[in-house]
């Protein structure tokens, strides 16, 4: 149990020891909170290694935890935690609009998706913060290259979009005197 508390440690778990919400579970295991946690992604690690419900555990690592962490800062007056998980939802979406074409590309590769569930866990790990470093590398560069191109096709779309629902409801305005 020694190696499992080191781990705890290192993996940054020792805050889940603090939640209530765990401590009756805890009582009747005889374990801490962080150790259940410990079994617990253990559990869905070894679920994700055999393929079982793999999608599932992977959309609950990227979403669900960021989501909640995503409220919980926005319920706080700090703006550190919020720019965190801003620019987490930026590289998520990134990444989430390439993902299929990434899963046909990459899904030959043994274990993908506990390799995309470790990649979500750089991304919003506190101590790591990944999502930032590929912001500020990646994503700020290209975007600051290419935003006056970008305006100008968003700006286009709507006007086409606008134009089409006027004429969408021009259409049905002359179906319905038909009628």
């Amino acid at each position: 149990m020694q190696q499992i508390d080191q781990f705890i440690d290192k993996a940054g778990l020792r805050p889940i020891d603090d939640l209530k919400v765990l401590q009756p579970l805890a009582e009747k295991t005889k374990l801490r909170p962080s150790q259940l946690a410990f079994f617990f992604f253990t559990f869905l690690f070894l679920l994700v290694l055999c393929s079982i419900w793999e999608t599932l555990i992977c959309d609950l690592v990227g979403f669900v935890y960021p989501a909640y962490m995503s409220f919980k800062a926005l319920e706080t007056q700090r703006t550190d935690d919020d720019k965190q998980w801003l620019t987490y939802w930026v590289v998520y979406s990134f990444f989430t609009v390439f993902d299929d074409l990434l899963y046909y590309l990459l899904s030959f590769i043994p274990f993908y998706y506990l390799i995309k569930i470790t990649f979500y866990v750089y991304m919003f790990h506190p101590n790591i913060q990944g999502a930032a470093h590929i912001y500020t590398q990646v994503l700020a560069p290209f975007l600051r290259k290419h935003q006056n191109k970008i305006d100008q096709n968003i700006s286009d779309l709507g006007s086409k979009l606008t134009e089409l629902a006027k004429e969408t409801k021009q259409f049905e305005v002359t179906q319905r005197n038909i009628n």
